[in-house]
């Protein structure tokens, strides 16, 4: 039986550019054993202009400890041109996530509950069935393949943690506006290659093929409110790496509920 590869894949890049930032604080440093930020203090508890040039540890200390102390968020926007909204907890091993797209008419929805992703919305699957999941302890291929991601997710969307080590890049401030300030952080290819291999290779995943010819640099931009919380981020990379998300809801609660077992199907069903 097969599955319709398109709204799959896109949920797989809104998955994986959804995360994105928070996995790349703690594989952006420039050294791979990570060292303590520089002490001084952040933007947000001095005064910045436009064209100044920061640590990127100093310009998102304030909001990273923001988001952990609010841990639930609401967001809307689009990741590799499929457009999408929804809502994510930040809390440890209680990390959950749900994510609603619509690519080319096919809506896609995903859930992120106890370290198992759940997507509903392809066609052809077995009756009776409505999602099919990817569990770090399946044994279906696909759980094999993306089950070690799944279960760094929950470390890699800690904001804190997230900025640990991070020393080699520098933050420019392009805007500052009604007590939000936006800043620009650019990522070589090189940097990139740098932040995969070490992602992967905590995935145990370290022999997994980069590929180099298609990477671009990569453009980080972040919009942090009078209240040290995001309202805004931007990721440019090319056209089939694109984020733009816009936050709201900081605190309120996320209910995410995994989906009836007997609505719930594995890859091995549906390959």
């Amino acid at each position: 039986m097969a599955l319709s590869s398109r709204p799959f894949g896109a949920a797989l890049a809104a998955l994986a550019l959804t995360t994105a930032l928070g996995a790349c604080g703690s594989a952006t440093s420039g050294s791979p054993t990570g060292s303590s930020p520089s002490g001084t203090p952040a933007p947000d508890q001095v005064s910045v202009t436009v064209g100044d040039e920061v640590d990127l540890t100093d310009a998102l200390a304030a909001s990273a400890a923001a988001m952990k102390a609010k841990k639930t968020y609401s967001f809307t926007g689009e990741a590799a041109g499929a457009a999408m909204s929804g809502q994510m907890r930040v809390d440890g091993d209680g990390t959950a996530m749900t994510i609603q797209t619509t690519v080319q008419g096919a809506k896609v929805d995903m859930l992120l509950v106890d370290g198992v992703m759940y997507i509903g919305g392809f066609p052809h699957l077995p009756p009776g069935k409505t999602f099919v999941k990817i569990d770090p302890e399946g044994e279906d291929p696909m759980s094999k393949m993306m089950g070690p991601m799944l279960s760094q997710m929950a470390e890699a969307a800690d904001p804190t943690a997230s900025l640990a080590g991070i020393t080699a890049l520098k933050a420019e401030v392009i805007e500052v506006k009604d007590g939000t300030t936006t800043y620009e952080v650019s990522v070589s290819v090189d940097q990139q290659l740098a932040i995969a291999k070490e992602r992967l290779a905590v995935m145990g995943m370290g022999d997994t093929p980069l590929p180099t010819p298609a990477m671009k640099p990569l453009i980080v931009r972040q919009t942090i409110g009078p209240d040290d919380l995001p309202t805004r981020t931007e990721l440019v990379g090319g056209a089939d790496l694109t984020l733009n998300l816009t936050y709201s809801g900081w605190g309120e609660p996320v209910d995410v509920v995994a989906p009836p077992a007997d609505k719930v199907t594995t890859f091995a069903d549906v390959m």
